[in-house]
């Protein structure tokens, strides 16, 4: 058994002094006034920090609201029924796991169980079902062993690490069973907010930043003014009260023994802190004392992030004159759209979104971070005579801005995405480096892998979106692109690559922008006329779809539109395909085939 390939390139080619390989070396902490230099100390320290944080620094500063909101729980008269696990699904739960060497508390590895499983699966089959039945989760899985991670600043500031929680492989086995379980019935009964794209199938980041972007230029180019507010969560999975949040679940079906055993899974959860530290050339482990977590769904779980979701379910309904898309949420990223006929209709609508949203959010225990919720209004390059907003959020004006950080995309308010290109320019020439320092040593299997992990990874992130910039700027990653098999071939400098993309079944940043749009298309799409259902008599267009009307040039930004107008071209053993996957499959092959240097290249090509 192996760990990722990928994965084990990126970390051997991280910069020489990366902070990630000193991050958790804490030899002294700064708490007021007093320099703590003992290990021992310093763990129970965080440990203390870390339990209280809550109490502390969000429930004092949230503003309560006496006035109930109207309930959107939109409670269900079914009830959920968990079924037995047996021993091939166990089996097949455990082999799913990827290779990791961390460990919890027990200092097993999945590996070990892995490879003891044919011994194990048996007994768990047993314990769990026990589990699921007497409503009870076993209290030596509730224990977390944390490990402070330095995010950025002072080092010896308590405040800039955050925890890093690792549980027991077994618990996460558990965990896993009954995840399966309760996924299946929220997505059969469809109870999670459609708006809400985090930790759910065919949901990422891109669809939720897709679809957001999607409904701005819709609203641009029906003439309406469009500002969005991105909501910044102060510490919101930490901040998850476990009562309410069983309430929550009891309204969605969750009763009885599931109700229990999900009472007993989150309630008198216990974690410590373990620090490194180097003494006399050995590396010392120091532990704190075990603590009881009060609140929060359990970091580095899997139910965690699911039973998040629960608990902001409802949200979206609670905006005035709700509609589909006027608010798009991944996990905690609460990104609200306002739009009106001027900068008062977009002032006042989002003022009133705004104040049902804090109320929501204060009586779920979540605290929203003023400081970095940002307001951006979008607008063309024609139509940039904008007056400024002013938005307050509980008595604090919103920093209006002109880019900013979304969900992983550099977002500006034309849409023309150089600050974002930008970006990514620096991140590929950072892996070109590595290329480089790797080519003369390393086959070329192994750079392909680096170039994946390195180069590949950051291009293709958003790109569905963000490939809607000019082509001067995709041509500025299509030339580093070239810059990069020639590396990986030992190629002279003006040598044609063209035919080596193929060759090396590496995609160009033009045929990974179609590809990515065209898949986007196909799922997202679905309910877009087929030329076809008009008429009953057969065309050469029959199963194409309808292109969007539009008024302006901008409304071609979308990746919705990019994804119909490219599957409308291509070859007709592609439109009677049905099945995902396996169109998915083809598209690949298709596009690896034909390595563009342009959008217009693929319909000339057509």
């Amino acid at each position: 058994m192996s760990i990722s390939k990928s994965l084990a390139l990126a970390i051997l080619v991280r910069p020489h002094g990366s902070k990630n390989s000193t991050r958790n070396n804490i030899d002294k902490i700064h708490i007021e006034g007093i320099v703590h230099t003992n290990p021992s100390i310093i763990s129970n320290l965080f440990n203390d920090y870390y339990i209280n944080l809550v109490d502390n620094e969000i429930i004092p500063k949230v503003t309560h609201n006496s006035m109930p909101l109207p309930d959107t729980s939109l409670k269900q008269s079914g009830k959920f029924m968990c079924e037995p696990v047996n021993e091939a699904e166990l089996l097949k739960i455990i082999m799913a796991f990827e290779n990791k060497f961390s460990t919890g508390y027990d200092g097993v590895p999945i590996i070990v169980i892995k490879h003891a499983k044919d011994y194990l699966v048996k007994p768990l089959v047993h314990l769990i079902n026990s589990s699921f039945i007497s409503g009870i989760f076993p209290e030596k899985l509730k224990i977390a062993k944390i490990r402070p991670m330095h995010k950025k600043g002072c080092i010896t500031d308590i405040s800039n690490y955050r925890p890093l929680a690792l549980l027991p492989v077994i618990s996460k086995i558990y965990e896993k069973v009954m995840h399966n379980r309760l996924v299946r019935y929220f997505d059969g009964k469809k109870l999670f907010d459609s708006e809400q794209h985090g930790f759910r199938h065919g949901h990422s980041v891109t669809t939720a930043a897709a679809d957001y972007i999607d409904s701005i230029i819709n609203s641009i180019d029906q003439g309406e003014k469009v500002a969005g507010v991105l909501m910044d969560l102060h510490k919101a999975f930490d901040s998850v009260s476990p009562l309410i949040l069983l309430d929550i679940l009891s309204d969605l079906g969750i009763r009885g023994p599931v109700l229990k055993w999900l009472c007993s899974y989150l309630i008198d959860r216990q974690q410590f802190v373990e620090l490194f530290t180097v003494n006399n050339h050995n590396v010392v482990s120091s532990k704190s004392k075990l603590k009881t977590v009060k609140y929060g769904v359990p970091q580095g779980s899997i139910l965690g992030p699911i039973l998040f979701i629960c608990y902001l379910r409802g949200l979206p309904r609670v905006i005035l004159n709700y509609t589909f898309k006027n608010i798009c949420m991944f996990a905690d990223d609460i990104n609200l759209l306002i739009k009106g006929k001027s900068p008062f209709d977009l002032e006042t609508s989002a003022i009133a979104n705004l104040a049902k949203i804090l109320h929501f959010l204060a009586d779920h225990n979540i605290l929203v971070n003023k400081s970095k919720t940002k307001v951006m209004q979008f607008f063309t390059k024609a139509n940039n005579n904008i007056i400024p907003l002013h938005i307050h959020l509980d008595g604090t004006k919103i920093e209006e801005v002109s880019e900013t950080k979304f969900l992983g995309l550099v977002v500006d308010n034309n849409l023309s995405w150089d600050q974002h290109v930008d970006y990514v320019a620096k991140k590929v020439s950072s892996g070109l480096f590595a290329l480089y320092k790797l080519a003369k040593f390393c086959t070329v299997d192994t750079l392909r892998l680096v170039y994946f992990a390195h180069i590949h990874s950051n291009i293709s992130f958003g790109l569905s979106i963000y490939g809607a910039t000019s082509k001067k700027n995709l041509d500025r990653l299509l030339i580093l692109q070239k810059r990069a098999i020639r590396t990986m071939l030992q190629l002279p400098s003006q040598s044609s690559v063209k035919e080596e993309f193929s060759n090396l079944n590496i995609m160009t940043v033009y045929s990974c922008y179609i590809y990515q749009c065209i898949l986007y298309a196909k799922q997202n799409c679905k309910s877009t006329l087929l030329l076809g259902n008009n008429h009953s008599y057969e065309t050469r267009n029959r199963n194409n779809f309808m292109i969007p009307s539009h008024k302006l040039k901008f409304f071609e930004k979308k990746t919705s539109y990019v994804g119909i107008k490219c599957i409308n071209r291509l070859p007709s053993v592609f439109k009677n395909v049905t099945n995902y996957d396996k169109f998915t499959n083809m598209l690949k092959s298709y596009m690896l085939s034909k390595p563009l240097y342009s959008v217009e290249e693929f319909f000339e090509q057509m």
